[in-house]
């Protein structure tokens, strides 16, 4: 199960493992986009193809002027439910993590993973966090919260997208 802590003011998410997740092969798309505290604004979609593939898109804009961008590399894709509240539609997943890489402030050679939470309406019930590695596997920034202007949105497809 996960636990968000507040520490002086600074949110820490801890998710349920990522090999739980990466374990749990479900198809889903996975779009949304919105602002997190401390102001990060965020895009994202990920979606199964039904060739099997993944794709999608993420994009980071933070506080502190740092930007990731990744167009189409989104190489894992994986959704499960916990047993919470449910997302609407009831029957899609509530949790999703994907990964891929993409620009860093504009330098190639980062990996982005991105764990997301539909819990529905309103949107400040979901829940977003970032992480940016470099080609070293050395976090360079993370973040995460609850989306408080957007809104996150999973969906079960069966087959995969076209």
């Amino acid at each position: 199960m996960k636990k968000l802590t507040h520490i002086l003011g600074i949110s820490i998410f801890l998710l349920i493992s990522s090999e739980a997740l990466a374990d749990t092969p479900s198809r889903c798309f996975v779009t949304g986009g919105g602002v997190i505290s401390p102001g990060d604004v965020f895009a994202v979609n990920a979606m199964f193809m039904k060739d099997g593939t993944t794709r999608g898109s993420v994009t980071l804009l933070t506080p502190y002027g740092y930007t990731f961008q990744s167009s189409n590399n989104v190489d894992r894709l994986r959704c499960t439910e916990d047993g919470g509240a449910h997302a609407a539609p009831p029957e899609a997943p509530q949790l999703a993590r994907f990964d891929g890489s993409g620009r860093w402030n504009g330098e190639d050679g980062f990996r982005v993973v991105v764990f997301t939470e539909d819990r529905g309406e309103p949107t400040d019930i979901d829940y977003f966090e970032v992480r940016i590695f470099d080609s070293d596997g050395i976090l360079v920034y993370q973040s995460g919260g609850f989306v408080t202007m957007g809104n996150i949105q999973h969906q079960s497809i069966n087959d995969g997208h076209p």
